[in-house]
Order: C-alpha cells, then structure tokens, then sequence
C-alpha cells in the first residue's frame, strides 16, 4: 500500500497496492521503485538517486524524491527486502 503524508491531516491512504518492484534502467537514475497497482490503473513510480530520501520505518519504506514536496510510505509485508531498496537508494 502506498500513503502520501499530509501535514495537516496524517498520513492518507493512495489506493494504490500491489506487488513492489525495483527495476534496474539502462538510462539514470539506474533504479526505480514501482508498485504496480491492482486496485486501479495508477501504479506508483520513484526513482532512486544518490538524492532520493530513503528511511526505514518497519514495516513501511518512507521516501522523498530530490526537492519533491511530498512523502511517500510504503507499506511492505517482508520488512528485511527493504533493507535492498534503502541501500540502492
């Protein structure tokens, strides 16, 4: 599941949840995280770059792309797969 946080009201669910991938791209940034939504037909996409704001906060994945405004969590039912992404990023 993918939930965006709102200063004002929390965090707020997205309606997007499925399967998460981490895709290696032959152009940069060289890793992209994408969960592809079975909800609807908006999957969620972040690159991953040196500047990209990664946190662990199990079971949720916190990022931040460089000079984005908003915050993503990402909710992941392995937690330890994590740990790959956070260090990609």
């Amino acid at each position: 599941m993918v939930y965006r946080f709102d200063p004002v009201q929390q965090w707020q669910k997205l309606g997007i949840e499925g399967s998460m991938f981490v895709v290696r791209r032959s152009a940069l940034p060289l890793y992209r995280c994408i969960v592809l939504n079975r909800s609807g037909i908006n999957n969620y996409e972040q690159d991953l770059a040196a500047d990209t704001q990664l946190e662990m906060n199990e079971p949720y994945l916190i990022c931040r792309g460089a000079g984005a405004p908003d915050i993503f969590g990402l909710w992941c039912a392995r937690p330890p797969r994590l740990v790959r992404i956070v260090v990609l990023g």
